[in-house]
């Protein structure tokens, strides 16, 4: 959950609306609610929970009505390449929503792009890196002392 604010630090500080996440099978989604805790849109997420390895993310940002679910913007997380997906710590997404939306809405949308990143790729890629750094350095000690067993048995 997270719930963006207007305002310095005090008295005058103004909640604008908040994103929920909600959890199911399958699927990511997220509820976007203005700060009365009315749904202002949906945000979907792919039919996976992977790193989106070589290639863009999309999560789409649809309408409030049930009735209808139309597709009204989108949250897409570009891939920079395997060598400054491990190797840096940024990340580069473009928000497409409707023109005449309300800009606290528009605020809210910007904080979800902030809880899908940290909640889904937050040095994923480095995750994948080192475990599988560390998966090959096993792996080659295993095939070296089978091989140094290998190699004493034959002498005998």
């Amino acid at each position: 959950r997270l719930t963006v604010y207007f305002g310095d630090d005090g008295d005058d500080l103004q909640r604008l609306g908040t994103v929920q996440q909600v959890w199911t099978l399958g699927r990511n989604r997220f509820r976007v609610l203005d700060a009365a805790g009315m749904e202002l849109a949906r945000i979907s997420g792919p039919r996976w929970n992977g790193c989106g390895c070589g290639r863009d993310v999309k999560f789409e940002i649809g309408s409030q009505s049930v009735e209808s679910p139309a597709e009204v913007g989108s949250i897409t997380r570009h891939w920079s390449g395997l060598l400054l997906e491990t190797t840096e710590n940024y990340s580069n997404y473009t928000v497409r929503f409707p023109r005449d939306m309300d800009v606290t809405a528009k605020a809210t949308l910007l904080g979800a792009v902030y809880l899908i990143h940290v909640g889904f790729f937050h040095n994923s890629m480095k995750k994948y890196v080192v475990r599988g750094f560390w998966f090959i350095f096993i792996a080659a000690i295993v095939v070296f002392c089978i091989l140094g067993f290998i190699s004493k048995s034959e002498l005998t």
